[in-house]
């Protein structure tokens, strides 16, 4: 019995001193994506659709606009001369265009948000393909995603944004973590 006790307290000795060495090698790095995103030139090229996609929808709010804008100077023009059944007619009608203006903007808005998604989403696919795949080449173990802020303290060495910049063909600087927020 004290044999078996020993035996098993010695295995279980050596698979701790396997688990502390194989956690010793876990190779660690970091890289800041939003950076690396912004680096991209698909990114640009996602900006200018994205602005486009916005252009074309704030001149359908300005067509509305202009709408209800002349509907009101014509009401309140014409009130005077008109009926109380026309009034209403035409109080109710630059309500129902007020209201269709508030529903077109909460529809934009999430129109440009859908949009947004799925301009970025092949660009986020890419930038995270190829960030696995340095990780792979360089046989990291797990890489922190510093532009989320959960990392604290890291070495300037682990940082694998010029790796990756280098598997993506991306020659442009990469700008201080300020110049992100202008």
């Amino acid at each position: 019995m004290k044999q078996t006790i020993k035996t098993t307290a010695l295995v279980l000795a050596f698979a701790g001193l396997f688990s502390i060495q194989s956690r010793a090698q876990a190779k660690m790095g970091h890289i800041n994506a939003a950076i690396l995103v912004q680096l991209m030139s698909e990114t640009k090229d996602a900006d200018k659709s994205l602005q486009d996609y916005q252009g074309t929808l704030s001149a359908q709010l300005k067509v509305l606009t202009t709408e209800y804008q002349t509907k009101v100077a014509e009401y309140e023009k014409t009130q005077a001369t008109l009926s109380d059944a026309s009034k209403q007619a035409k109080v109710k009608d630059i309500t129902d265009l007020e209201q269709r203006i508030q529903k077109f903007q909460q529809d934009a808005q999430q129109q440009l948000t859908d949009k947004r998604d799925q301009l970025m989403a092949p660009i986020f696919d890419k930038a995270r393909t190829a960030i696995q795949d340095v990780a792979k080449e360089n046989k990291f173990t797990y890489i922190f995603d510093t532009s989320k802020g959960d990392l604290l303290v890291f070495p300037d060495a682990d940082d694998i944004l010029p790796l990756v910049k280098k598997k993506l063909n991306i020659t442009a600087p990469t700008p201080t973590a300020g110049s992100l927020a202008k």
